[in-house]
């Protein structure tokens, strides 16, 4: 990862702790978030678009694609009891968003982040990628 990079999910909980590293790192950094991240830097354009609408996205297309790594973190909220029902459409939306989003910057790079809830409980810590995934919510589901 040479080039510029883009954090989608910047104002969430780890897309700002991921940027504020590659901020120390000196890399040279888009933040894409709903809400602005409360970050700046010399080397760091943020952006405030949503991922899930195209159009939020289209406005930003020149400088999406001056991106050759996404940092993919941006992620459905869980919204009560009716999105327990709706892990498969918070599945497909969540697959949707990300191709729409793909298709628009065409990186050479993605790393996509996920949450530890796809262990559920466990009692080793810390948790390793070999742990057994016990999902026990929606989100971790989808």
């Amino acid at each position: 990862m040479t080039g510029r990079i883009l954090i989608t999910g910047a104002s969430g909980f780890l897309g700002r702790c991921v940027a504020e590293r590659l901020i120390a790192d000196k890399r040279r950094l888009v933040l894409l978030g709903r809400r602005p991240p409360d970050l700046s830097a010399p080397r760091c354009r943020i952006l405030r678009a949503d991922v899930s609408n195209s159009r939020s996205l289209r406005q930003h297309t020149a400088v999406l694609r001056s991106c050759d790594t996404i940092i993919h973190l941006a992620a459905l909220i869980p919204q009560g009891q009716q999105a327990e029902a709706d892990v498969a459409l918070a599945y497909h939306r969540g697959l949707a968003v990300s191709t729409r989003l793909f298709d628009v910057v065409n990186p050479e790079y993605v790393i996509f982040g996920s949450t530890a809830d796809v262990y559920g409980t466990t009692r080793v810590v810390p948790i390793t990628e070999t742990h057994p995934l016990h999902p026990e919510t929606w989100y971790a589901s989808a």
